[in-house]
């Protein structure tokens, strides 16, 4: 999908943020960095949320947001140009300091609001939704083998542009 725009990069603070959202105003993702909550749907949906945790909040969504024990997120917010009913979905982040990393660049380029802050936070959405592609294609792999992997991944990333890679 076409991101339009971006309409905030934030972080929300424990015990901060509103409970209840009625027809929410944008499309958001929230990774969650601690604490325990609940979000409950209309249609009775309930995603239970913890820390590592990335949850797609629909626009025009109505839900509340239970608390079970504090901890804080950070938020992304945006539209997209085609407008399509898309489900409410969680998913459980494997690697949690590269999507923590992309959420806090987007939250600084937009506290700064520096010349490209837009398209930087833009960018910052499409590299966390390529986390989450990349994360779910690959499948289970033990916690031992995926450290072990990591860092080839990662070179291979850093260094495939290159003409001699070794």
């Amino acid at each position: 999908r076409n991101v339009d725009e971006i309409a905030l990069a934030c972080y929300v603070p424990p015990k901060g943020g509103t409970p209840i959202h009625k027809n929410r105003s944008h499309h958001g993702l929230a990774f969650h960095l601690g604490g325990e909550c609940s979000y409950v749907f209309d249609d009775g949906l309930k995603l239970n949320v913890k820390a590592n945790d990335l949850i797609y909040l629909p626009k025009h969504s109505n839900y509340t947001v239970e608390r079970n024990s504090d901890g804080g997120c950070y938020a992304i917010n945006f539209d997209i140009k085609d407008e399509e009913n898309f489900k409410p979905f969680l998913h459980r982040a494997k690697h949690g300091g590269q999507y923590l990393d992309a959420f806090k660049k987007a939250e600084g380029a937009w506290l700064r609001k520096n010349d490209g802050y837009e398209m930087l936070c833009k960018a910052q959405l499409y590299l966390i939704l390529l986390y989450v592609i990349r994360e779910r294609k690959m499948g289970y792999i033990s916690k031992n083998k995926s450290e072990l992997l990591q860092p080839a991944i990662e070179y291979i990333h850093n260094e495939y542009t290159k003409d001699n890679i070794q």
